[in-house]
Order: C-alpha cells, then structure tokens, then sequence
C-alpha cells in the first residue's frame, strides 16, 4: 500500500485519538523566554512565585519594571533655521564628583547625556555624558557616534571638561558649516565633536550614556546593555535651552520648560493636553520640577521622573500553530475593585505583520459598566481591539485565577474567559486567525488606552497613563496547539 496522503493521515491520527502535537510554557524556569518565539520588552517581565496555578509548578509570569531601558531619552528640534551659531543648555549635578567608580571599582552609573544629533542619523552625534566615572579627576566626558571630527581614532573625552561639581554648569554646541564643537563651561573638547549645520540638527536629553558605557554608540547597540547602570535617584535637571543663530541669518528661539512649553499628557475627564510640536518622547519618563533649588531660570525645569513607559509587552509567535484551542490562566489579585487606578494588562491576538489588527481581553479596575452582564453592579472584563470596545462581552471580574481560552481557526480567532462570550448576546466577535501568522501579546497596559484608541497607533500625549510596577495580574500556563512535523505523519507499505 502506498504513502498516506498527509490529509488522510491526520484525519487517521485523529479517528483513532491522537491528540496533536500541544506546547506548554508555565515558566519554571529563572529565563521565561529562552524559547525561541518570544520576543519583545523581556526584561520588563520576570517570573514570580508570589501566585502559582495549580498544576502549573510553583511560579508564574508578572510585569517586572526593575529600571527604565537606559537608552530612554526625548528629542527637541531645532526651532529655527540654523546653520551657524550656538545651542545652550543648562544642568544641573546633584551629585558632583562625590562616589566615583571603576577606577577604584564597582559598577558605574550615569546621571544622563546631553546630544546633538542628526535627526535623519541618530548614529551620527557628539555628546555631553554625566556619569560618576573616576577617570580625569571625576570629570565630565564628551563622546561622538560615527564618524570622527576630532582627535582621530578618539571618540571619547574624559579630561577636557572639567571636574564635575555640584551645581549649575552650561553646555554650549557651536555650529560650522560642516561640523560643530562641544564645550561645558567654556572648556572646548579638541577630541570630540558633533554635526554640523550641513545636517538636520537636534538635541536629545538621555537618562544613560550616549556611548553605551564609553565603548559604543547607543543608536546601534542591541538589546539591553551591561555594564552601566543609571541611577533612578534625581541627579541631572534641565534648563534654558537657548538656539541662537549666526547664518543663515540672525535668529534665535528658547526653551525654559515652563508652563505651556513642554508637553504634557491629557488626564482624563481632566485638563487637556499640551503638545509642543518640537518636543518628542517627553512624556511620560520625563516630568517638571518647581522645587527653586532645582529651576536655573523661571520657575520650572526638566528631569527625569521614571514613570513607566507605555505598552511594555512580550509576544509570542503562533505562526507555527495548528488550528485549535489555545488556552492561558491569569490570575487576578483585585477582582471587582473598581477604584480605577491601576490597568492590569491585556492579552492579545494581532495579526503577525499588522499589529493594529488585533483582538484583546483587558483586565482593570475600572468602574463601568454600572451594571454588567451577568451580574448586575460587578464590572467585567474587557474586549478591545478592531472590532470595537465592548464593556459586557465577557463575565465578571474575580479574584483568583481565571482560564482564557482562544479558539484559532485559519481565518479567525475568539476569545472566552471562564467560557463566557458574547454575554449580552449582541454577537460572536473575532479577531485575526492563522492565516494572518498571528502573535500572542502579553502587554502591561490598555491595549485600547481605555476603549478609546489603538495602542499601535495612539499619541502618546493621550495615552492613559495607569500602569505600576507593584504586580497585579499574573500569568501561568500557557498552551498552544504546536504546529505537526513530518514525523507526525504514518506511512504504510
């Protein structure tokens, strides 16, 4: 007898109760993610063993927020035509030379870096970096991307700017044609430089080192970097930003991080937002100080505050699976808490190459509906995505552990929590299905921002700004029908 076709032979495996291959992850081990499909803001989850669903060990999955990434920065455009001249910014040390590290030793942690870029080549910058390095009397150091405008082969200053002290200290860009100088307090580096205004100028401010430590170029490092820290505590703050230029022609244009100046996000059912067109990636790592012993000028400056980025997530590729029924357990510590100041996550199906395609179950302490389905005056839980935002769809929040099931077909997927859809009977609603190579996204966030909008393509300036470090929801035991290998199949002679 001839091969079986590959059909027939999965329709034999079946009849006679062959289960199709299934792949479990209930994160047991200290790296949850060395399995290749996962992918994302992995550092931003780690396993936990505060909650455990039975038969799934003893740990689980959680929304770690140890540090921010140490590259988290935010840009500000050059206002005017500039070509010549100068860009000044203010900073302020909190911590001066005091602690320095490596040499003697210990791990080195950086305040922040003041950069001026190419906007269309972030690779290409020179660099003000604040850090507690001992080297050159505890001074502070200058850098550049790629390229070399200086001293060659020497892309890192650690003696021309002086020793660091506590205090105000002025950063001052001079602009050529072709290239630009870097000073602090009117010591010129002769090592480094930066882009000229042959390019389209811009600064970024930085909570870590622009140079990856002294030994590379932040814009072209990969993943997380080692090495360095930055430290949390305040230590750098941001003032007066002043562009004055020479050529084209005179003009200038200022910065002082006051009110009405600096972005800030809308609140809801609150004070509306505030978009300074220049500014970018401000909010929400970034926040205004009016503590007078922290403003230069006026009576606000910028710092780093450490507010959680938005939409922190980890994926989980499903390209290889079968159609079938993939299930995952959630475990919910605050139920039918309504004080709504926490969004717990979402877990979602996207589309593999469209990620706004995508349907989500979000889990929050949010009040409304008032009166939900099936239980009046509990809240539920939440289905968002391209079909819409529906507040009935699923049952009532519980504390405990709670069983997601996702039906995958080729062209579509569903969604049931504790095996309840559809629970106003308004209609079944589904979301992308196999054929689209979907992802399973784990996010530490709203994925609708609130019902409102789509994480992929939201302003940040309106994003719901709820997350917290303190985990709330937990993840366990995740299975998904593994896609069939040609050793699955039986053939007969």
């Amino acid at each position: 007898m001839g091969q079986l076709t590959r059909a027939f032979g999965a329709a034999l495996l079946l009849a006679v109760g062959v289960v199709p291959a299934q792949t479990s992850f209930t994160f047991e081990d200290a790296t949850p993610f060395a399995d290749a499909r996962w992918a994302g803001n992995e550092g931003d989850f780690a396993v936990s063993s505060a909650q455990n669903h039975e038969g799934g060990g003893a740990q689980s999955l959680a929304f770690s927020y140890p540090s921010p990434p140490r590259f988290t920065s935010f840009t500000y455009e050059v206002p005017i035509t500039l070509t010549e001249g100068t860009i000044s910014v203010w900073f302020q040390d909190a911590v001066g030379a005091a602690g320095a590290v490596f040499p003697p030793g210990g791990t080195p942690e950086w305040g922040g870096s003041i950069i001026l870029e190419d906007a269309n080549n972030p690779a290409d910058f020179g660099a003000v970096e604040i850090c507690n390095l001992g080297y050159g009397g505890s001074s502070y150091f200058g850098s550049e991307g790629t390229g070399d405008r200086q001293a060659a082969s020497d892309t890192f200053d650690t003696g021309t700017f002086g020793t660091r002290t506590v205090g105000w200290h002025q950063v001052v860009f001079t602009v050529g044609a072709t290239q630009s100088t870097v000073s602090v307090d009117g010591n010129t580096s002769v090592q480094i430089g930066a882009p000229g205004g042959d390019k389209t100028l811009r600064l970024r401010f930085m909570i870590g080192s622009a140079s990856n430590g002294g030994f590379g170029n932040w814009y072209t490092t990969v993943g997380e970097p080692t090495g360095w820290n930055v430290r949390l505590t305040p230590w750098v703050t941001y003032d007066d930003v002043a562009f004055t230029a020479t050529a084209p022609s005179a003009a200038s244009a200022s910065l002082g991080f006051e009110s009405g100046e600096v972005d800030s996000p809308a609140v809801f059912m609150g004070p509306s937002k505030t978009d300074n067109p220049f500014m970018d990636g401000f909010v929400p790592a970034f926040g205004i100080t009016t503590d007078v012993g922290l403003v230069h000028a006026g009576t606000q400056a910028a710092y780093f505050d450490n507010d959680i980025l938005p939409f922190r997530s980890v994926t989980l590729d499903l390209s290889g699976s079968n159609e079938g029924t993939a299930t995952l357990w959630f475990y919910d510590s605050l139920g039918p808490d309504t004080s709504f100041d926490r969004t717990g996550g979402s877990i979602i199906i996207e589309d593999g190459s469209n990620p706004s395609n995508f349907m989500a179950l979000e889990i929050n302490n949010w009040p409304y509906p008032s009166s939900s389905d099936p239980t009046p005056g509990v809240a539920n839980y939440y289905l968002s995505g391209s079909a819409g935002f529906q507040s009935r769809y699923f049952g009532d929040r519980q504390v405990g552990w709670n069983r997601l099931d996702i039906v995958l077909t080729n062209g579509s997927s569903r969604f049931l929590v504790n095996g309840i859809e559809n629970s106003q009977g308004t209609g079944v609603l589904s979301g992308p299905g196999l054929s689209t190579s979907p992802k399973l996204r784990i996010m530490a966030d709203s994925a609708s921002s609130g019902g409102f909008s789509n994480w992929t393509t939201i302003d940040p300036l309106d994003v719901l700004y709820q997350q917290s470090s303190a985990p709330y929801v937990f993840y366990d035991e995740i299975t998904v029908p593994a896609s069939s290998s040609v050793s699955d199949w039986a053939s007969f002679e």
